[in-house]
């Protein structure tokens, strides 16, 4: 296993590929590897160009094989939330001085201060 960063500095990791790996799709070799990344955070690395096999891109659907060498620069960047604030009328159910329940339609954000 890789250990995650530590640090605000990207670094390049390097993963050999075990024999036992081959044929699996990168993305989900990528999960195995690197402790506390997802799959749709090792999608957003190869989305990012931040994994190369071989000097060249890879893709998450593409297939590992024994011996190859994977280089992985930082870690996976989300793009910034665009939520907006809006004044939308709410049900508040129950509030106490630790807990609030509340009444939402579906999709809708809420970010209590």
């Amino acid at each position: 296993m890789v250990p995650p960063m530590e640090d605000d500095e990207p670094r390049l990791r390097q993963i050999s590929v075990p024999q036992e790996a081959d044929g699996q799709r990168l993305d989900l070799f990528l999960v195995q590897q690197l402790d506390d990344v997802s799959r749709s955070r090792a999608q957003l690395l190869l989305e990012q160009g931040s994994v190369l096999i071989g000097g060249k891109l890879g893709k998450a659907s593409r297939k590992v094989r024994g011996g190859e060498s994977i280089s992985i620069l930082g870690d996976p960047q989300p793009p910034p939330l665009r939520a907006m604030a809006e004044a939308i009328p709410l049900e508040i159910v129950y509030e106490d001085g630790d807990l609030a329940v509340v009444k939402k339609d579906v999709g809708i954000l809420l970010f209590w201060v």
